[in-house]
């Protein structure tokens, strides 16, 4: 971003993959929706929907030369991939969709991911937290080398975003490129909605400090907006 100018550019999310015929290593783009963003420390963790989430660091972040730009869609950096967590399920139970992300640092000797899910119609809308290792910013692992979720709650249909504030639950709903969307304030069982308490078409939530902050995304509609009050 050039704050002077006003002008910023995008980096595209790329996944390593091995030289043809033993070549040096190329890249192609990161192939998820990629409907949610946790920037932690030097970490940025992208979620992946069915297949779990990847995780990224900004020491790799890499320019494009010039004559290769078209292979990138024109942009002049990409940002690897450099761990790729994969969800499991237990049988019997529905895979969850790792449509949104926020880190909940109510805690901040057991930060926890913050995982929840898009759902329409008969879909599951499960907000889930999970452990995270405060020193390394990564999942926290068990012996077994695995992170297990540590909740699960019942949230609203339609979620794009949700976070754990002051002990309660906050999430954003849309309503379509020219209806404002509406916060929903609580526990499961007990949702407080807000109608139109933002924009048209709000995503993620974030907390920094004491605000509450979200992204909208519909074309010539894209802001990034604080919501006072909240």
């Amino acid at each position: 971003m050039d704050v002077g100018a006003g002008r910023y550019e995008h980096v595209l999310l790329v996944e390593p993959r091995p030289g043809k015929d033993g070549g040096a290593p190329t890249w192609r783009p990161l192939k998820v929706h990629a409907g949610g963003l946790v920037w932690w420390g030097d970490w940025v963790h992208v979620a992946a929907t069915r297949n779990g989430f990847a995780t990224c660091h900004l020491d790799d972040l890499t320019p494009v030369p010039p004559e290769r730009r078209d292979e990138f869609f024109g942009h002049s950096w990409v940002l690897p991939m450099r761990i790729a967590h994969r969800a499991v399920t237990p049988a019997g139970t529905e895979p969850l969709r790792y449509s949104f992300l926020s880190l909940d640092l109510g805690d901040p000797a057991a930060p926890m991911l913050v995982v929840g899910e898009y759902g329409r119609g008969r879909q599951t809308t499960r907000l889930t937290r999970w452990p995270m290792d405060p020193a390394t910013r990564l999942p926290a692992l068990g012996d077994d080398d695995r992170c297990r979720c540590a909740e699960v709650v019942d949230g609203v249909r339609g979620m794009q975003g949700a976070v754990r504030r002051g002990g309660r639950w906050e999430l954003s709903t849309s309503h379509g490129p020219t209806t404002p969307g509406s916060l929903w304030v609580g526990e499961p069982g007990g949702w407080r909605r807000r109608r139109w308490a933002t924009p048209m078409g709000p995503e993620d939530l974030t907390v920094t400090g004491d605000s509450l902050w979200t992204v909208t995304e519909h074309p010539r509609r894209r802001w990034i907006v604080e919501l006072r009050g909240a």
